[in-house]
């Protein structure tokens, strides 16, 4: 995966370590599994972050295809200014 970010050097980010998504999306999204879970645990803060806002009331979780999520958030990162 490689996400188009303007705010990352070369401009391709290559990994995204959460994004909220329904059971349905990720039973379609997944072809096959490539081993075990490895132990990187990149993905806590992004969640605890995500889980705040939910349990606020403030988030939700995507139910549409990875390719659709993936664009929109290329969207919202390019939408969001000039690289710092």
């Amino acid at each position: 995966m490689k996400l188009r970010n303007h705010r990352v050097p070369g401009g391709l980010q290559p990994a995204m370590n959460h994004a909220a998504v329904s059971r349905a999306t990720l039973d379609a999204s997944l072809l096959t599994t490539d081993g075990p879970a490895d132990a990187d645990e990149g993905w806590r803060d992004g969640y605890a972050v995500w889980r705040q806002a939910y349990d606020n009331g403030d988030a939700g979780i995507f139910d549409l295809p990875v390719p659709e999520i993936l664009g929109y958030i290329e969207m919202v990162v390019a939408a969001s200014g000039e690289a710092r």
